[in-house]
């Protein structure tokens, strides 16, 4: 008889971060879905499929390590984390939101106030979600929970890229508002920006390896300042 298959155990760390990113990743998905619906572009639907699956993967993950799922209401715009809950009532607003209750130091306007508010809000979701994804990396030993959270940073990069792209279409290039200056843990932020949006589409392994080569250098530019 064939022994049962072990399943590593997860860290605290793990855990909590597989519960956040479980509704971060709904976050994108809702948001898009919902600003998408209000301006007709198909980036925001083709977006939202993508965000989908990774809802999908991570919900795999839970399943086999037996994780209650913060997602208990699959409806758009309902969430159990009551920042995410209102980053998701923020930004798809018309009014100008300070989001300073998420941990970040930033005022915008909402993406139902127009068309480029909207293309901003979507390339800001993403920026959230690659610094958190990295912020991550470090913590991330299991190696199904790691490989999970690569193809979800490389998507959010392709994401990233892709709603610039949109930006620079309608003239508006798109302006970080978290991947600026230097920061403690990643290095400096303009550089890892810059080389995001400057690479190709990427997936996975490949691409966590070469964001990970970005970040140890310009923590080591940072460490010798």
């Amino acid at each position: 008889m064939q022994d049962p298959v072990q399943i590593q155990a997860l860290t605290d760390a793990e855990i909590d971060a597989l519960v956040f990113v479980r509704e971060e990743e709904k976050l994108a998905r809702d948001v898009y879905a919902t600003l998408g619906a209000a301006w007709g572009d198909a980036v925001f639907s083709n977006i939202a499929v993508a965000e989908q699956n990774h809802m999908d993967a991570v919900k795999t993950l839970l399943d086999k390590h037996e994780i209650v799922d913060p997602v208990t209401d699959d409806s758009v715009g309902v969430f159990t984390n009551p920042v995410l809950q209102q980053l998701y009532d923020d930004l798809t607003s018309d009014a100008v939101v300070d989001l300073s209750y998420a941990g970040v130091d930033v005022q915008m306007q909402g993406g139902a106030s127009s068309y480029l508010a909207a293309l901003q809000v979507g390339a800001f979701i993403e920026e959230f979600d690659i610094l958190d994804l990295m912020r991550n990396q470090d913590d991330i030993a299991a190696p199904d929970v790691a490989n999970v959270f690569a193809n979800l940073l490389a998507g959010s990069e392709n994401h990233l890229r892709a709603f610039n792209a949109r930006l620079e279409a309608v003239g508006n290039p798109y302006e970080p508002v978290l991947m600026t200056g230097m920061d403690a843990e990643l290095g400096d932020l303009d550089a890892l920006y810059a080389s995001i949006i400057g690479a190709e589409q990427a997936t996975g392994q490949q691409n966590a390896g070469t964001q990970r080569q970005a970040r140890d250098g310009a923590f080591a530019q940072l460490a010798t300042t």
